[in-house]
């Protein structure tokens, strides 16, 4: 079927243009007893239309019409009124009488344009051409599958941009360079950009779905120069040791304390994993740890109670303190093996060139 229609519209090719135009022809004829072949036979000799049909398809009764003047357009829907079959007009000098549902949904009115503009194209551009107009779909739409490659390498592009370019419609290739873009049929223009490539376009007469390469060339660019500068990811970062607390006497000072005292070991139950082991006992529990688990160390030196009096009164006296870090986790292997965590105590240095005093009082201790 679809070649008797192709056949059927490269013969329309081949009729004169200066035929007269449909639009001025107006049919004054009675009709009487006729059946519809008759009718068409009568107007393509008296007013020089021409008629393209199987006579087999069309409507088997006869017909009692009058027309007056009446536009040939009005008399091809009378003919065919309430029968399957329709017509479509070409050119304004003829009519193709199919079915109505190959009108509407097999051939439609594009399919024809298109092919028209790839027969205008043959003839007068030279081109690179993509299909055959004998395979193109009813539609009249392409699907193109094309390669994009570096004319020097053979490599192909990656992400290459192909843009239609009367629509902006586009897309880009695939790993192997491949890509598939839906044009209409006719002189159609692609556009491919790649970064560090010269932008190509190249115009294709499109006759059908089909195949096709293209090639890019690299493209030298010259850039201002730049200097970068930028600071290391790792600038800010005093140590690698993690699961580590670290207070110094200043911050412990400025802890809520027991009338009045400083405590160390009150100060970092308030770090996280850190909790008392009771009330009215010495000591402290880190992450689940018992109490024997933890290293506590002065200067080096260990101790094995870090306070008196059932806890209310410290072992260190924060006067002298530094600093102290609490190893929660990742144990330098210089402490030795504890479980739980080491509580290192690092006291101040004295001044042998200056003397100083300084002294407090409390209600519970005075210094």
């Amino acid at each position: 079927m679809k070649r008797l229609f192709t056949f059927l519209f490269l013969l329309f090719l081949c009729l004169s243009i200066n035929a007269q135009d449909q639009s001025e022809v107006l049919i004054t004829e009675n009709f009487t007893d006729q059946n519809c072949e008759q009718i068409l036979k009568t107007i393509q000799d008296k007013y020089n239309i021409n008629f393209y049909y199987k006579a087999l398809e069309l409507p088997r009764k006869t017909y009692n019409l009058t027309f007056s003047a009446t536009p040939l357009s009005e008399v091809m829907e009378s003919l065919f009124l309430g029968s399957p079959m329709s017509f479509i007009s070409y050119r304004d000098y003829a009519y193709v009488i199919m079915p109505e549902k190959i009108v509407n949904e097999v051939y439609t009115i594009d399919y024809y344009k298109r092919v028209e503009g790839i027969e205008e194209a043959v003839e007068t551009v030279e081109m690179r051409s993509i299909g055959n107009v004998d395979q193109l779909d009813a539609s009249g739409n392409a699907t193109i599958t094309g390669y994009v490659f570096d004319d020097q390498t053979d490599e192909p592009i990656i992400g290459a941009s192909i843009v239609y370019t009367e629509t902006n419609q586009g897309t880009i290739t695939d790993t192997e360079g491949k890509f598939t873009l839906e044009v209409p049929a006719g002189i159609r223009e692609l556009k491919i950009t790649y970064l560090g490539y010269q932008d190509y376009t190249e115009e294709f007469n499109i006759q059908s779905s089909g195949d096709v390469e293209l090639r890019v060339e690299k493209a030298a660019v010259n850039l201002d120069e730049v200097t970068i500068s930028a600071e290391s990811p790792d600038a800010k970062v005093e140590g690698v040791q993690i699961g580590v607390a670290t207070l110094d006497i200043k911050n412990i000072e400025k802890l809520p304390s027991f009338m009045g005292e400083s405590d160390v070991v009150k100060s970092l139950l308030l770090t996280a994993g850190v909790s008392t082991i009771g009330e009215g006992a010495g000591g402290f529990n880190v992450r689940g740890g018992d109490v024997d688990q933890n290293l506590i160390q002065q200067d080096e030196g260990f101790l094995f109670n870090s306070s008196h009096a059932l806890g209310f009164f410290s072992t260190f006296h924060s006067e002298l303190i530094s600093k102290v870090d609490l190893f929660k986790g990742n144990i330098p292997a210089q402490y030795g093996g504890r479980l739980a965590s080491v509580m290192d105590v690092r006291m101040r240095n004295g001044n042998f060139n200056k003397f100083k005093i300084k002294g407090s009082v409390g209600p519970v201790s005075s210094k």
